[in-house]
């Protein structure tokens, strides 16, 4: 084992080991148990195999203009000359192998994907994602770059077989910051999945460990995704139900939804890309998500919360749950979207349709950017009452944590 070949691996593994939210991701432990298996290997197979596919890696970042976008943002953003080139090398590469490009263009690309040069991009934004603050720049920008470049790690480095569903998935993150304004977290993945090596924002089996309602689903239920986002969490929520519905307003989310779907042959979710306010089922639904869905940032919800919760309540089975998750409760009330410093108000509303049967604090999965958020699970009422008396205490409520 080489110095340098230590140095490039002890790098990787203290990106790996950056987030102690992500401490018990599954992928994360693969990725640093991996890691480690090389650092100390003298297997001269292990090794090559290893150096073939960082540099696959490295070559498909300089090389697909949707990979390059999320991990070099400002130069794709900002050198037009550059990206011109990652995209001309992209749509040619069905013409000649990486070795067969043009003398200049091949040049190029072997010095920029030298690692153990550090005059070289792939060096420089190596160095950048082990220590740049997550705080710097604009919401989740850093964050993308991080959780992109894990997410590959993990595809290259790991589990290969799941590279043409990522690929996938970031053309269409790509497609959706280019197209969809505004969208999320710096264009990338708001939900994430273990299964196609998808970190995300929020990843779904920790949070859904984190909600902890097993008990409430069961094999015969029918259920519906309010703002499914990319569909991850109806994903997951379809091993435990009959069916699900998963309800969102962004075409390209809905896409990447429908593609992760058929790569792991899940075929008990329909991706119904409308607008809740004029979603109109054709069924009474045992189960409802609706997580931090009863506004949106963007502004594309139209419909206000106390419509919200009577269509939630018509179009659900008497008995059945809902399940909530807050935007901002330590916010001020003034009912600006995201802001739920009202949420007392809101539930003398909610508590007229719904029972609240439990409620905890969550942890924000990302140190900063996110928010801690409110998750409740609610039971709906055989009726309306009128004259409920609310039992939820937003003061009360955001003193307990789940940690």
């Amino acid at each position: 084992m080489t110095l340098e070949r230590i140095e490039l691996i002890n790098t990787l593994e203290n990106i790996a080991s950056r987030l102690d939210e992500r401490k018990n991701s599954r992928c994360n432990i693969e990725l640093i148990g991996k890691l480690e298996q090389w650092k100390n290997s003298e297997d001269k197979e292990e090794l090559a195999y290893f150096e073939q596919q960082w540099s696959s890696l490295v070559k498909s970042l300089l090389t697909t203009p949707q990979l390059f976008f999320f991990i070099f943002r400002n130069l794709a953003e900002n050198d037009k000359e550059i990206f011109e080139l990652i995209t001309r090398q992209h749509y040619e590469k069905d013409l000649y192998s990486l070795e067969e490009r043009p003398e200049e263009e091949y040049a190029w690309l072997e010095f920029q994907s030298n690692y153990y040069n550090n005059e070289t991009m792939t060096y420089q934004i190596i160095q950048l994602i082990e220590k740049q603050s997550f705080n710097d720049g604009k919401p989740f920008e850093v964050f993308s770059m991080y959780f992109t470049f894990i997410d590959l790690l993990y595809g290259f480095l790991v589990k290969p077989s799941i590279l043409p569903t990522q690929l996938k998935v970031f053309s269409l993150l790509y497609q959706q910051t280019v197209n969809w304004k505004p969208s999320y977290c710096n264009g990338y993945a708001y939900q994430g999945a273990e299964t196609i090596g998808i970190s995300g924002i929020k990843p779904n089996e920790i949070r859904m460990q984190a909600y902890n309602i097993d008990e409430y689903l069961n094999d015969q239920q029918q259920v519906l995704d309010i703002g499914s986002n990319s569909g991850f969490m109806s994903q997951y929520v379809s091993h435990h139900c009959k069916q699900v519905d998963a309800l969102e307003y962004n075409p390209y989310l809905c896409q990447i939804g429908k593609v992760v779907a058929d790569s792991l042959s899940i075929n008990n979710v329909e991706f119904i890309c409308d607008d809740f306010y004029l979603f109109h089922p054709d069924k009474k639904y045992d189960v409802v998500f609706s997580l931090a869905n009863h506004a949106t940032i963007d502004k594309k919800l139209s419909i206000n919360f106390e419509d919200y919760m009577l269509k939630i309540f018509n179009i659900m089975n008497p008995e059945g749950y809902l399940f909530f998750e807050s935007h901002d409760v330590f916010g001020h009330g003034t009912g600006a979207p995201g802001d739920d410093g009202d949420l007392d108000l809101k539930f003398d509303i909610a508590e007229q349709y719904f029972e609240v049967i439990k409620h905890k604090m969550v942890p924000k999965f990302v140190p900063c950017d996110d928010i801690d958020k409110l998750f409740m699970v609610l039971k709906r009422r055989p009726e309306k009452q009128p004259d409920a008396v609310r039992t939820f205490s937003r003061l009360e409520a955001i003193k307990k944590f789940d940690y």
